[in-house]
């Protein structure tokens, strides 16, 4: 039925095209590339069909008809798809074809150029601090024009999201090639506080702005492809609040009571490199920078921890035999010291990298396999330094895969430490007097056991003077429990008698 429904508006829109449009009609008449075949046949005129068009297609029809039933055969009616004409269109210079039918219809492209990349992937991934987790990448990027590209990327597992948004252009003339990219990771991460381990959940910002110089086009595959300098930065933002985890240490004269707001220090990273890419041989190109990074960790108590090094970082990509490449990468700097691995054939790539943390930040490590598709470009055999060559006049494959990478500047852990300067310490209460021990719960209750029988508070002094304790010093089974959070602020001494099979007195000071 829908069959039916598509021929009689293929049929109307052609009558109605003929009847609306007389002038044009009769133009297409008389263009030589101007026809409606019989039956099956191909419609190749940008032209409209006539009246007598249509008549000649309907005598035809009969024309075989009649011969049919002249040679003693049953004659067949013809269905109304099989008379409606194919139309083949042709666009972007003759590289996207296709055509349309009432029962079939094509697209095809036949360009030299990718237009389009897009890549899915599934890997394992283990940090230091946790177990391992699987992590599943897709992304994609297009070329937007001759002189331009987009493209993103993300990955995800169990611990965190990470998305990179890329952007080049080019100037059509100077071999100008500017690089923007975006960074944004959120997830949750533990953390080894004074009070113990907790999760904690974060984000952090990322950007990588870059410009190079490419060699004009003319220049050969082996040698210096393009000069450039890359400037970057990131910070991470603590999204906890949780609440306050009290904690106790003893020693030999005290109990020492900790107040822990579960704070991190977010880091700030800041860099700059100059950077190159060189092709050794036809089948071997190495890329690089050095330069200079600087991460920084802000405290509450005001004070900050900063580290400045020297940032390098060198990759090699290698093409032994057709189809199989090979690649390996270094860097270091305030950060992290990150080694790669990867090969891949064909559009089925393999890699894996080890990261160790630099100045307090953690380690990981993992592996992705990856394949990747493309729409567009020739068959044509080149070799490696051809294909990693950027080119001044159009972006071409190097540009599309660039905008398909995560820069390597950019950090892939949480930039933040714990802020052991926001521990407070609450109290501190005296061993001399009791004879038995004390301990305080994560909410900041401080349980001390004193004596052997049911303990009674006889009177209780704050900087010597009486203080009203009620809701705050309480008697419990075994001894007293002091609610710190209910204390009021400030330094103070107190001084705590308690009746219990004998006199005790607990003497304590809060800050």
């Amino acid at each position: 039925m829908s069959h039916h429904l598509f021929s009689s508006l293929w049929i109307a829109l052609i009558i109605f095209s003929c009847i609306d449009n007389p002038s044009e009609a009769a133009e297409s008449q008389t263009e030589p590339s101007s026809a409606i075949y019989a039956a099956g046949q191909t419609y190749t005129s940008p032209g409209i069909a006539s009246d007598n068009t249509l008549v000649q297609t309907a005598s035809g029809v009969l024309s075989s008809m009649k011969s049919q039933a002249e040679l003693g055969n049953e004659p067949s009616t013809p269905s109304i798809e099989s008379l409606l004409p194919t139309v083949r269109f042709a666009m972007a210079d003759g590289k996207l074809n296709g055509s349309i039918a009432p029962q079939s219809s094509s697209l095809a492209y036949r360009g030299e150029r990718q237009y389009f990349l897009a890549d899915v992937g599934l890997g394992y991934y283990k940090p230091s601090w946790g177990d391992g987790r699987l992590r599943g990448k897709v992304g994609m990027a297009g070329l937007l024009g001759s002189h331009a590209a987009a493209g993103v990327t993300a990955s995800l597992d169990d611990y965190l999201l990470d998305v990179v948004v890329n952007t080049i252009w080019q100037t059509p003339l100077d071999g100008l090639r500017i690089r923007a990219s975006f960074g944004y990771l959120w997830g949750e991460k533990e953390f080894a506080f004074l009070s113990g381990p907790a999760m904690q959940d974060l984000d952090q910002y990322s950007w990588v702005i870059g410009g190079d110089w490419i060699m004009p086009d003319d220049a050969a595959d082996i040698g210096l492809h393009a000069l450039g300098i890359t400037i970057w930065g990131a910070q991470a933002d603590e999204d906890s609040h949780d609440d306050p985890v009290f904690f106790m240490k003893e020693s030999a004269a005290a109990y020492t009571i900790y107040r822990d707001p579960l704070e991190l220090s977010e880091g700030r990273l800041f860099g700059v490199a100059v950077n190159a890419q060189v092709a050794l041989h036809s089948n071997l190109v190495t890329k690089g920078s050095v330069g200079y990074e600087s991460l920084e960790f802000p405290f509450a108590d005001g004070t900050k921890e900063q580290h400045r090094s020297l940032y390098s970082d060198l990759s090699l990509v290698w093409e032994p035999i057709d189809d199989l490449v090979i690649d390996a990468e270094w860097k270091k700097g305030s950060s992290e010291e990150r080694f790669s691995l990867g090969a891949g054939i064909g559009p089925v790539r393999v890699s894996s990298w080890y990261s160790a943390g630099e100045n307090g930040l953690d380690d990981d490590k993992g592996i992705m396999l990856t394949c990747t598709l493309g729409l567009g470009g020739g068959t044509q055999r080149t070799a490696l330094s051809a294909r990693m060559r950027p080119k001044r006049t159009e972006g071409g494959g190097a540009m599309l895969q660039q905008a398909m990478e995560r820069p390597q500047q950019m950090p892939t852990t949480f930039l933040a430490k714990v802020d052991e300067t926001a521990v407070t310490t609450e109290a501190v209460i005296e061993k001399a007097g009791l004879d038995n021990s004390a301990e305080v719960d994560r909410q900041g209750d401080i349980h001390i056991v004193i004596g052997t029988g049911t303990p009674i508070i006889e009177s209780v002094q704050r900087n010597g003077s009486p203080f009203t304790y009620t809701g705050i010093i309480e008697t419990t089974a075994t001894g007293i429990v002091i609610r710190t959070k209910q204390l009021p602020q400030g330094l103070a001494d107190y001084l705590i008698k308690v009746n219990s099979n004998g006199a005790y007195t607990v003497k304590m000071t809060t800050n």
